[in-house]
């Protein structure tokens, strides 16, 4: 049986070709158990027995082959390469065709498509005219693009995550910065002291105290004929600008 399987979205198909012989003894009847088995579906059991056959011969290519179709169909792919991988050294040059498709097979389930792509050409190679071989190659180029494109869209996604994640933290530490160095400014400004008035300080704002207590000369002519007041000299002494009131003048007032 050339092909065994038909997948519905890749139409990449197993070939295992298991193979009947004669052999005397437990051995035959063991290989023949297996490809009964196998033939009803049941390929764990079908396992089974062509790992006992091998246990009476090991290395078998015929056996290690039978064995390997039995575990893809379990799909257990990495044990059913390296089945298919040990049948491959005693392999007639006829089977071996078959054993590269079939590892071409493995390595694409196990998403593996450069190691696929090589054991297709290797089935080519051996059989030119084999279209499955053919067929599945081509799919395998295809699934290899797509993995290169998801790698170069991942890498350009975590360079921009990357970045992003390092404008964010550039942000966050100059505002930092900036709230550190004005907590530093406030701190300061509360330590600086406030200045103390001078002298000439104290003076002016003695003699503006003096200003809004002053009077105007019509003020104070209103107030002393207000009064009764009508003396010069008295006047004279209300339009003085004293750096400080002068409680006798209040008094005398």
């Amino acid at each position: 049986m050339r092909r065994a399987e038909t997948w519905v979205a890749l139409t990449i198909c197993l070939a295992p070709l298991l193979l009947g012989f004669s052999l005397p003894g437990a051995v035959e009847r063991m290989c023949a158990r297996g490809n009964r088995l196998y033939a009803a579906g049941k390929y764990e059991q079908a396992e089974e027995a062509y790992a006992d056959a091998l246990k009476s011969r090991p290395g078998n290519a015929t056996l290690n082959y039978n064995r390997g179709a039995a575990l893809y169909q379990m799909q257990q792919f990495d044990a059913a390469a390296q089945a298919f991988s040990a049948a491959m050294a005693d392999a007639p040059a006829d089977l071996q065709q078959d054993l590269h498709y079939n590892l071409g097979n493995t390595s694409y389930r196990m998403k593996r498509a450069e190691q696929a792509i090589e054991q297709y050409k290797q089935a080519l190679r051996l059989d030119p005219e084999d279209a499955d071989a053919k067929y599945n190659l081509e799919m395998a180029l295809k699934k290899q693009e797509q993995q290169q494109n998801d790698e170069q869209n991942q890498d350009q996604q975590n360079q921009d995550q990357n970045q992003d994640e390092q404008d964010q933290n550039q942000q966050n530490q100059d505002q930092q910065n900036q709230d550190e160095q004005q907590g530093n400014e406030d701190q300061q400004d509360q330590q600086t002291p406030e200045p103390q008035q001078g002298q000439d300080e104290q003076d002016m704002q003695s003699t503006k105290e003096g200003d809004e207590q002053e009077m105007t000369p019509e003020q104070a002519a209103q107030l002393l004929r207000a009064l009764g007041f009508e003396d010069a000299q008295l006047q004279r002494i209300v339009r003085q600008r004293p750096t400080q009131p002068s409680r006798e003048v209040e008094q005398d007032w």
